[in-house]
């Protein structure tokens, strides 16, 4: 089968007036459309045909019509493989005179459109020829003057039915218009003791709006003295969000709209469906329940039409309760058209129940193991709520302000227009890896899959440099290496010999155990290790002991886990040998744990360093010798390298330091941890 592009609308239908018995000269209405392969009928809300007439599949209304008929609502569709538009017109046998057209306007505020009180009303507004409003305090019709009449509660603002008024005569109607409006800011549907309420049965204390309403309107029927085409427009829901009446509203609706069409008029009833109110808890959860229930009760009831009033185009943000005057002349055209039986060519079908498709952007190169949300998706397409579910995942629903209407799960829900979803997965343990969530609204599915970056090879711990050594009598500061980065790794290497320096760790370090060897101040050789994580533009530290020499030197490390960057401190056992071997007895060390060997020698020679197979790129990183106070000399000296395979406690990692003469040599152990 060929699916042709949907038919359109192209033009109004002129109205028509017949007499009885007299067979009408065939209109083709067809004319009022363009499409491929159209067929027509009779379209939803419309009136029957006067008898003796008939419309055939081609378009052609034709036939005699057989007795007086006062103006009806002819609803047009044209229908072919791709859709449907369809076009309304008046169609009128006998009765001479024209039929008034009677607009009763009613609800909350938005009926009044409050948000045009005080402003200038278009130019446009000004020739409305035979439009008249209904005034319940003089009894009587007078003339319709936006900005001065036209409101109820806001006597100087004007409603959708002045853009109402226009359409109708800029399409050439000139039947009269009459307008009988009862709107009051902050009423509900729920009948509240001592507060007036649209509720049509159960009294209060407060004024019974609906039966104002009723009365105004017995009144101006009697006064038009003739039948009338009856049109309602209904806007009234924000009271009833925000105050807590949503779970009623189905039941206080559905008994206004029974209780409307036996005592106010059984004419076409255009509900302005409540735009979301967000300014409450209250307001957030009951605004999505009370929209849901204007659309599916008005379309139950056979002669009813809902337009959207959110309002894309001339709208205002939701914050607003009162849109301006451009949000109110959109609703005016969009109940106009709903009136022609054309809306749903203009602004889409307000039932529409299939969301487009959607999609997520998939992610790549994640963390094994994280827990990744996607991207903040505002799916489209559709006007009732949608069932939402999801397998693999979980997902939550957040509102058109970004409040959270529905935290993070995986049971199935409900979606409303406007409202905004997100997803979370948690990735693979594996490496590249892919995991995938399905989202479902409405029968159409979106996956969005989440893949684990490649196998991470460690970078391993790295030397960076070490800084100027350091030596003097009392306090001294001693400088940080070149080109340390914060995260790295320090290590203090302080070294004295005599036996009154009082060992003080310097703010912010941490001191590991000393090692001594000797026993007097001439040959005693003392070595102190202190450590810390660089930070941003770390200064020098401050040695701050007092009245003995001492030598500092900071040495920096890349690449150490920060939350426990020493696997292994070992002190070693002193010695007055010429040489020491140092090798791992209090722990084993992983591989890629990086291995650093410092010691304090009680002379000034020269190290020599050799180190066991296992460390690979081991090497010296200073040899320092110094002279203080009474001919005292000691060497410091530090040497490191990788351990290329994992070690256990007894395994020859070891490293040979040459003092050259037989002195005093103490030595520390350390393993450190890579990241």
């Amino acid at each position: 089968m060929v699916v042709w592009p949907a038919p359109t609308a192209t033009r109004p239908l002129p109205s028509l007036a017949l007499d009885p018995g007299v067979a009408m000269t065939p209109a083709d209405l067809a004319g009022g459309f363009s499409g491929r392969d159209m067929r027509f009928d009779l379209g939803p809300g419309s009136a029957p045909l006067p008898d003796g007439l008939t419309l055939s599949a081609a378009g052609v209304l034709s036939g005699t019509p057989s007795a007086e008929t006062p103006d009806a609502r002819i609803v047009i569709r044209a229908l072919n493989s791709g859709g449907a538009a369809q076009s309304a017109f008046q169609l009128r046998v006998g009765l001479s005179g024209e039929t008034p057209l009677l607009l009763i306007i009613a609800g909350q505020s938005n009926a009044d459109k409050q948000g045009t009180s005080g402003i200038t009303p278009p130019a446009r507004y000004g020739n409305l020829s035979d439009v008249e409003i209904w005034n319940p305090a003089a009894g009587i019709f007078e003339a319709y003057a936006p900005g001065t009449n036209a409101g109820d509660d806001s006597r100087n603002a004007w409603g959708s039915e002045a853009e109402f008024a226009h359409q109708l005569r800029e399409a050439g109607d000139t039947r009269p218009i009459r307008v009988v409006k009862r709107a009051q800011g902050g009423t509900g549907l729920e009948a509240e003791a001592g507060r007036d309420d649209w509720h049509p049965v159960t009294q209060t204390g407060g004024r019974q709006l609906f039966d104002e309403l009723e009365a105004r309107v017995t009144a101006a029927r009697a006064a038009i003295g003739t039948t009338t085409e009856d049109v309602t427009i209904w806007a009234q829901g924000e009271y009833d969000m925000a105050k807590g009446f949503a779970g009623s509203y189905a039941a206080n609706f559905g008994a206004l709209l029974s209780e409307w069409r036996s005592r106010i008029s059984t004419g076409l009833f255009i509900v302005e469906r409540t735009r979301p109110r967000l300014d409450s808890t209250t307001a957030r959860a009951g605004t999505w329940i009370v929209r849901q229930v204007q659309l599916d009760l008005a379309l139950a009831d056979g002669n009813a039409a809902v337009i959207d009033t959110d309002a894309a185009t001339n709208g205002a943000p939701f914050s607003q309760l009162h849109p301006n005057h451009l949000w109110c002349e959109d609703c005016g055209l969009r109940a106009y058209r709903a009136w022609r039986g054309n809306y749903t060519e203009f602004h889409g079908d307000i039932t529409g129940a299939v969301p487009a498709a959607f999609a997520f952007a998939d992610r790549t190169g994640v963390a094994q193991g994280a827990v990744v949300t996607s991207d903040v998706l505002s799916p489209r397409g559709f006007e009732r709520d949608m069932d939402i579910s999801i397998t693999d995942g979980e997902y939550r629903i957040t509102n058109p302000d970004d409040t959270v209407f529905a935290d993070w799960t995986a049971a199935p829900s409900k979606i409303h227009k406007h409202q905004k979803v997100q997803l979370r997965i948690t990735a693979s343990d594996s490496a590249e890896m892919a995991v995938a969530a399905t989202l479902t609204i409405g029968g159409v599915t979106g996956r969005w899959s989440v893949t684990t970056q490649a196998a991470q090879v460690p970078a391993g711990i790295t030397h960076v440099a070490s800084g100027l050594p350091t030596t003097a009598n009392g306090a001294h500061d001693v400088p940080m290496p070149a080109g340390v980065a914060a995260g790295d790794l320090l290590l203090l290497h302080v070294s004295t010999h005599s036996n009154n320096y009082t060992e003080t760790t310097p703010p912010g370090w941490t001191a590991l155990p000393e090692v001594r060897s000797g026993s007097t101040n001439s040959d005693q050789a003392r070595g102190i290790i202190y450590w810390k994580l660089a930070g941003e533009a770390e200064p020098g530290v401050t040695l701050t002991q007092g009245g003995y020499y001492s030598t500092g030197i900071v040495t920096a490390f890349r690449g150490v886990d920060p939350s426990d960057p020493i696997a292994v401190v070992q002190p070693g056992a002193a010695t007055t040998s010429n040489s020491i071997a140092e090798g791992l007895v209090a722990a084993p060390v992983m591989a890629g744990t990086h291995v650093v060997y410092a010691a304090v020698i009680g002379e000034m020679h020269s190290a020599t360093w050799s180190g066991d197979p296992d460390l690979t790129d081991f090497a010296e990183r200073y040899d320092v010798q110094r002279q203080g106070s009474s001919g005292a000399k000691q060497t410091l000296t530090m040497a490191s390298g990788g351990s290329a395979v994992a070690q256990s406690v007894g395994d020859a990692v070891t490293a040979t330091i040459d003092g050259g003469a037989r002195r005093n040599i103490n030595a520390h152990l350390l393993a450190l941890r890579p990241a």
